[in-house]
């Protein structure tokens, strides 16, 4: 019988680990449609921003969600631990696309936005 030593028995858990995680991902990546999602990599005012979302997932006038990350440590001081919420600041719609990374959105109205907030494309409803 061949014992395995701590090395080895680290990168067996490793090549596990590593196997299970592309298991996962094939099925997480293979189930339905994602939404097309990115993020604000350039305010240019309070209406328009450039995104983060090319040709392949967007056309001029889908709709598109935008979204802030606000969260909050949790005590003690000492821990790591935070509550984030994902908060809806507005909606807009694709006025341009630029190519296969960026285009721009146009929001409905003024909004308190900064570049690295979020962005999805808004589901349509099948009819």
């Amino acid at each position: 019988m061949e014992f395995i030593n701590g090395d080895n028995m680290v990168n067996t858990r490793r090549l596990i680990g590593s196997i299970g995680g592309l298991i996962l991902l094939g099925i997480v990546s293979g189930c339905g449609v994602t939404a097309a999602r990115g993020t604000v990599a350039m305010k240019i005012d309070d209406i328009v921003a450039h995104v983060s979302v090319g040709n392949k997932e967007v056309s001029v006038g889908d709709r598109m969600s935008l979204f802030r990350n606000e969260c909050e440590k949790i005590r003690p001081v000492r821990s790591a631990r935070s509550q984030c919420k994902l908060v809806k600041l507005g909606e807009g719609t694709v006025i341009e696309v630029f190519n296969e990374h960026y285009s721009a959105i146009k929001f409905e109205h003024t909004l308190s936005y900064q570049e690295g907030d979020l962005v999805e494309k808004v589901k349509t409803k099948d009819l």
